[in-house]
């Protein structure tokens, strides 16, 4: 007989342990599963902020590409047409263009290439 109560108890605590260990394996599975889904979740996050910057910043392009053909296409439809020149005295020693036009490319700020560092 003590045979017999000792199978049953090694039968029970047998049982107990395996449903341990597969509660402990259902909790590590659903741990990662979930890590997985907030990982997902920030990367489309991450992913729409970037092809929203990419498009404002696609758009401010285009509207600047425009702004620029405009101007070189009819200045004066915007009422900055022609101008006459100024006298500023100095003469083509100044820079500036002698053929009626305001317009001239910008000048970089600090004279040329590699940019320097904003401080």
């Amino acid at each position: 007989m003590p045979v017999k109560v000792m199978l049953a108890v090694l039968a029970v605590v047998g049982t107990l342990l395996g449903s341990i260990v597969a509660s402990v394996f259902q909790q590590r599975g659903a741990e990662r599963a979930e890590r997985f889904a907030r990982s997902e979740r920030r990367r489309q996050e991450q992913l729409d902020i970037y092809s929203g910057f990419a498009g404002t910043a696609a758009q401010y392009r285009r509207v600047e590409r425009d702004r620029w053909h405009r101007h070189r296409e009819d200045p004066a439809e915007r009422g900055t047409g022609p101008r006459e020149p100024r006298a500023t005295g100095c003469g083509p020693a100044c820079g500036r263009r002698s053929t009626g036009s305001s317009w001239s490319p910008p000048t970089p700020r600090y004279g040329g290439w590699p940019p320097r560092p904003w401080p």
